[in-house]
Parts: structure tokens; C-alpha cells; sequence
């Protein structure tokens, strides 16, 4: 089917349909019945399909009802086809012209539910949102029309499709048009058409169902060098993370109980330990319920580095935090009951919505220490993009900054970029993110590889050689220099300024005080700690980088 082919609500073309039989029907009865009589079964038929045009013939006496109706019927189901069709026309064309103008949007490509849930909800909280769909008949598409979204017809690997719909325009790029080998294929379409040397483009995001696939492209992403920003999403990952970070918001806990099962169950386990672990932790973990062999035999198979710290439920003394997640909704909250009932610590439990608290809580189901997570629901939001891996290392590589500056005494008044990362100003919230960015070039230049995190991560773990450090500290500051003179900022000699985007940093390593220097060289040995945070540990090689 053509891109252009006018389509009509499904509702909407029944009820036509519906319409158009009935007046048929009663067409024919009433040819059938008439006091002319003499019709055939086959004439009047013909007769009863000629009601739609202009050629429609009556008797001339003594019309039956049927037919009275009929006559008056069949046309305005024609007209009303016709009008329905021409408005669905209007708004196509509209929604092409505005696509037209479209900068700085959310482009979605595939509107299964992924893809349609999250376009809902960016568009609900006033995003600017545009969409692929390769299936005409896509009820979802309908519905995101009628919201006011434009959705352009075709596929997400077509390059006059993603051109239409101004993806080298577009702020980021969500891909989630089906299973993984397709959504590889349209992300090479994208990267395809996007000019190689523009890394100003937009974020490109692809949604990964298979666990293991997607641990391998999401390490990838960061240990190599990247020339563009490609991120991958795992629904599984977060909404483990999502319920794991709910759990740890007074603290990071050492001994935890898991009741699940599936991808969730994995990733739950994973994030609770290197949580457990990031904070210097030596954590114990238990499975329990039905579903513990077939989780032990998946995490001894995905995460094997996990099994050290899996210990028998009686081995707890007393766990704070219980988890139940990747099992049926019912199942889960029976399981939050019994675990409610065995131990004083927190239950956390993940759930699809709010919905379910609403339920237990109309049959006065006992929430003291039950904690209902709609980890789901949160995860398909605006959440894809600002909980994504670079985001998550710009946040670590911000707090890391902060935190060093409070030890050598410079606080708000002395620098603007002393606050947390919700209040920090978008241009220093960009820079963050371009040393993400950079992460892979660092470590391809220090030889180094990344692990999954197996103990304990601190800035000695990762010894750098003074050499080596010096050098990459002076590469980081030029890094951070260019990156900035792309985005507009300009040397001036008095404050830093990012409304106007002068700095007085903007100046060669030879010129910097030593303690300006001192920073690059802690965004290279915090490297170790800001990739904690994405669950990995920098390796060296044995020998040095440097020989």
C-alpha cells in the first residue's frame, strides 16, 4: 500500500459497512415486496445496489418501508464514505506539512506497544513527537493521528521514509519496529542516511529483546569508540533497575532475598549486587520461591559472576530487602504476602501499573511493608531517554566533580556548577554527556577493556601509569576544548558564563593553572567509578598501554 493511501478509522469503516449491508438488505426486501412485483431475486438485487448511485429506480406506487428507508439509507452511507474519506485526506496532508517544519522532535519508528505507549506519554507531557509505522492498517497509528501525532506510512529502513519524517532533524531517534534483526537493520538505515561527519545528529535508541544481546551491544557501546551516539534499551534491564534503585533509597542493602524468575529476575539480582558491591558492600543473596532453580540455572548461563554471592535463605540473618519480579501479577502479590509475613525487612514488588495498588488497597491487602513498583509503566516513558547509559555516566562523571570540588573548599557561590544534576544548567548537563561520549576513545587508548563488575570498585583498583595519565588528562582537556568551540562557546577572561557560552577555560593545556589540570586528570581516574554505575570494571592489559 502506497504511503499515501487514505486509510479510515476501523470503528468508523464497520459502522459504514455495517450501514451500507443494511440498506442492501432492505433494498432487496423491499424490491422483493414492492406491489409492482414481477422482480426476480437477481433483479432485485441489481436494483437494491443501484440505491448507491444515481441510477437508482423505484416503482411508482405503494413503496414498502423497507425500500422508503433503503433509498435514503444507501446514500448517505455513499456520502458519508466520501466525506469520511476526504477529511481523512485533509489531516494526512496536514500532518505531512507539519512534519515538514518538524526540528528538535522525538522520532518514533514502530508502533507495537513499545513504541505507541511511549509516543502517548511523550506526547501527553508535551513533547514533539513524530512516528514511523510500516502497517497500513495499524489501529495504534489511527489512534496517535487522531491525538494530533503525525505518522508517516512505510518502512523504518526506507531512506525516503526516514527522510519524510526528518530524522536528521529529529533530537533523538527511537527504534522499536520489532524483533532484534529488524531493528538492527533500520538502525543501519539510519546511521545510513545521517552525514558521518555530523555528530551533532540525532541520539539513536534501539529496543533489544534478547537479554544476552542486549548486554553485548550495550557494553560495545561504550567500550569502543563511538562517533555517534547509539544507545540500546532493554525493557527487562529497567525495569529491574526500577525496582532495585526503589529499593536502595535509604541505603544500599547487603543481604537480599529474589523470588523470580525470566530476564527480570536476572537483572534484578545483577543490579542489587553491583549496587551492593559500587558501595563497598560484600553482599549475600538468596533465591527463593518455585521459580529459584530455573533463575540459578539463567544466572549461572547470563551473569556467572553473580553465583559467588548466592547464598541459601538460612545463611541471611537478616535480610532488609526482599525483591519479587518476572512472575504473573497474582503470583507476585501472593509471593509479597507470605514474604510480608516471614521477615520485618521491605518487599518490593513489580507490577504493571497502578492499578494493582489501587485493588490491594480496596480489599485492605496489607501494605505496611509492601512496596508496589509500576516499573513497566515508569520504563516506557520519558524514562527511555534520560535513565539511558549516557546519561547515567554524565550523572556519575557530574557527581564525581562535585564531590572533588567540595574537597578542595569551592562551594555554589564560587561555582555555578556545584548543585545536582536536576538543577545544573543544560550546557554543563551536555558536556557531561560528550565525555560520555568520549569513554570509548579513553579506553581504547589506555588498552583497556570492561568486565562485568565481580567486587569492589575504587579509584585504586585502576592504577594508571604517570605517564599515561598526563597524557590522557592533556587529551581529555582538548577534547573538552573542541567539543565546545563546536557548540558555539567563545574565551573570554572573565567568568564562565553558559548563556553566552564564554569560558575562561577555552585556552591550551600549557596555559591551564595546575589546578585546572588537577580536573582533567580526575576525569580520567573516575573513569573506574562512573563505570561502575553501568554494572562494568575497567581491565588493563598485563602489560602496559605505554609499551
Amino acid at each position: 500500500m502506497s504511503p499515501h493511501t487514505t486509510r479510515v478509522a476501523p470503528r468508523r469503516l464497520v459502522l459504514l459497512v455495517g450501514l451500507g449491508a443494511l440498506a442492501l438488505l432492505l433494498g432487496y426486501i423491499g424490491y422483493r415486496d414492492s406491489a409492482a412485483g414481477g422482480f426476480s431475486q437477481s433483479e432485485a438485487l441489481y436494483r437494491s445496489v443501484q440505491l448507491f448511485s444515481v441510477e437508482g429506480s423505484f416503482p411508482n406506487q405503494n413503496l414498502p418501508v423497507t425500500l422508503e428507508i433503503a433509498r435514503f439509507l444507501a446514500p448517505a452511507v455513499l456520502a458519508s464514505a466520501a466525506i469520511l474519506a476526504a477529511l481523512t485526506i485533509v489531516r494526512e496532508r496536514s500532518q505531512t506539512l507539519r512534519i515538514r517544519f518538524r526540528t528538535g522532535h522525538t522520532l518514533i519508528i514502530g508502533l507495537g506497544r513499545t513504541g505507541a505507549t511511549i509516543a502517548r506519554r511523550l506526547h501527553a507531557e508535551g513533547r514533539d513527537v513524530v512516528a514511523i509505522e510500516a502497517d497500513a492498517n495499524n489501529a495504534q497509528a489511527l489512534g496517535l493521528r487522531a491525538r494530533g501525532i503525525p505518522v508517516v506510512s512505510g518502512s523504518g529502513s526506507d531512506k525516503a521514509v526516514l527522510e519524510r519524517a526528518r530524522l536528521g532533524q529529529a533530537s533523538r531517534c527511537l527504534i522499536c519496529a520489532g524483533d532484534d534483526s529488524v531493528n538492527l537493520g533500520i538502525l543501519a538505515a539510519c546511521v545510513g542516511v545521517l552525514p558521518e561527519s555530523d555528530s551533532s545528529g540525532p541520539s539513536l535508541f534501539m529496543v533489544v529483546e534478547g537479554v544476552g544481546l542486549w548486554g553485548e551491544l550495550h557494553r560495545l557501546a561504550f567500550a569502543k569508540p563511538r562517533h555517534r551516539r547509539i544507545e540500546f534499551f532493554s525493557l527487562s534491564d529497567r525495569i529491574a533497575a526500577r525496582i532495585v534503585s526503589t529499593a536502595c533509597e535509604s541505603g544500599e542493602p547487603d543481604q537480599v532475598v529474589v523470588h523470580g524468575c525470566g530476564p527480570v529476575g536476572v537483572r534484578v539480582v545483577a543490579h542489587a549486587l553491583r549496587r551492593s558491591l559500587l558501595a563497598g558492600k560484600d553482599p549475600r543473596l538468596a533465591l527463593v520461591g518455585p521459580e529459584a532453580r530455573s533463575l540459578r540455572a539463567l544466572l549461572e548461563e547470563q551473569e556467572p559472576w553473580s553465583m559467588r554471592f548466592v547464598v541459601a535463605e538460612a545463611d541471611l540473618e537478616s535480610p532488609s530487602v526482599a525483591f519479587v519480579c518476572g512472575v504473573p501479577e497474582a503470583d507476585a502479590l501472593a509471593a509479597a504476602a507470605s514474604l510480608g509475613r516471614e521477615f520485618s525487612g521491605k518487599v518490593v514488588v513489580a507490577v504493571p501499573d497502578k492499578d494493582a495498588e489501587a485493588a490491594l488497597e480496596r480489599t485492605h491487602f496489607d501494605l505496611v511493608n509492601v512496596e508496589l513498583v509500576p516499573a513497566e509503566a515508569e520504563a516506557l516513558s520519558e524514562a527511555v531517554f534520560d535513565q539511558s547509559a549516557t546519561e547515567v555516566l554524565a550523572r556519575a562523571k557530574h557527581a564525581d566533580y562535585v564531590e572533588k570540588e567540595h574537597e578542595r573548599g569551592t562551594f555554589l557561590a564560587d561555582n555555578d556548577a556545584m548543585v545536582p544534576w536536576e538543577d545544573l544548567h543544560e550546557n554543563w548537563r551536555d558536556s557531561n554527556r560528550l565525555f560520555a561520549d568520549s569513554v570509548g576513545a579513553k579506553l581504547a587508548r589506555m588498552g583497556a577493556s570492561l568486565a562485568p563488575v565481580a567486587g569492589a570498585v575504587t579509584r585504586e583498583k585502576l592504577a594508571f601509569p604517570d605517564e599515561l595519565l598526563e597524557e590522557m588528562a592533556v587529551e581529555e582537556h582538548r577534547r573538552w576544548q573542541e567539543d565546545l568551540e563546536k557548540q558555539g562557546w567563545r574565551y573570554h577572561s572573565g567568568e564562565k558564563d553558559p548563556e553566552a557560552k564564554l569560558h575562561p577555560l577555552l585556552v591550551g593545556w600549557a596555559e591551564l593553572s595546575e589546578a585546572d589540570r588537577e580536573k582533567d586528570r580526575d576525569a580520567v581516574r573516575g573513569l573506574p567509578l562512573y563505570l561502575g554505575k553501568l554494572g562494568y570494571q575497567v581491565s588493563l592489559p598485563n602489560k602496559s598501554p605505554l609499551s
